[in-house]
């Protein structure tokens, strides 16, 4: 899950191990939870890497067994580029080749793990996402008699995930955007194909592009920006923190924008 890439002061990378690992100590100077470790392959001499992560965004015990464990157990032949060490030697599920700074450094900022190694330009992302987030429950706002008792946390994917098990079809899609020049914040816009007019998703992706924002922290940052008048004495856009109310405005033709980092979904055209 990617959005537009942040913009990057790297142009490329070298395939000069210690180089890289200057390059990236230089841009996080100063943050104390920015983490190197070298690493060499006790029986390969020749496999040197460097694993770059931020403390208390990842699974310790993943880059532990998954990613350093391999490395130093490799026992290969030279040289090792990047393909073999993200098909080979990683024995994490999500781990690519990412030629592109850019679009590297933005999943590195939201908790996957970077790994360079010597004599490859290219680096290889890995998923190893491990920041806490609190339980689902229910919103303290939106309690019913009798219904689901779920709702959305904080956490992007945990909540697609919840959309996606109350319409399991192949019709509903999600699309992924950029917003905050500062903080690059990755939205969705849910829709079901097929039930949401086409002019509704193209409207409310015009909207979205229409407007800069410094940062985006909240989906009320953007709920001003792309309701319909301002001064309307009536609703114009809908709020639940409940994944059910999303999934059953979703059928009706609405659509759904779910931001990163709060259990607030807006769905429209709410009347």
């Amino acid at each position: 899950m990617q959005g537009q890439p942040l913009k990057s002061n790297i142009a490329a990378f070298s395939a000069d191990l210690d180089e890289n690992v200057r390059t990236l100590q230089a841009l996080f100077e100063g943050d104390n939870t920015f983490a190197t470790r070298l690493v060499e392959s006790r029986a390969a001499p020749h496999l040197r890497c460097a694993v770059f992560f931020f403390d208390g965004m990842v699974k310790n015990l993943a880059i532990n067994q998954s990613v350093l464990r391999p490395i130093a157990d490799w026992d290969g032949g030279a040289p090792v580029s990047a393909e073999v060490l993200a098909h080979r030697i990683s024995q994490v599920n999500d781990s690519r080749v990412e030629p592109d700074p850019a679009k590297m450094l933005s999943s590195f900022l939201y908790g996957d793990t970077v790994i360079f190694t010597d004599g490859d330009p290219r680096p290889v992302v890995v998923n190893t996402k491990g920041f806490s987030l609190r339980s689902s429950g229910e919103p303290d706002n939106e309690r019913v008699l009798q219904g689901p008792r779920e709702g959305f946390t904080e956490g992007f994917m945990t909540n697609l995930s919840m959309i996606r098990r109350r319409l399991r079809t192949p019709h509903l899609k999600f699309t992924f955007q950029t917003l905050g020049s500062r903080t690059h914040t990755t939205v969705c816009l849910c829709y079901l194909d097929g039930v949401c007019k086409p002019s509704v998703v193209k409207e409310w992706e015009a909207r979205l592009s229409s407007f800069t924002l410094d940062s985006v922290l909240d989906a009320n940052y953007l709920s001003e920006c792309v309701r319909d008048s301002r001064m309307s004495p009536f609703p114009t856009i809908g709020v639940t923190e409940r994944p059910d109310v999303v999934a059953a405005r979703l059928l009706e033709g609405q659509v759904a924008l779910v931001v990163d980092g709060t259990p607030v979904v807006l769905t429209a055209p709410y009347i």
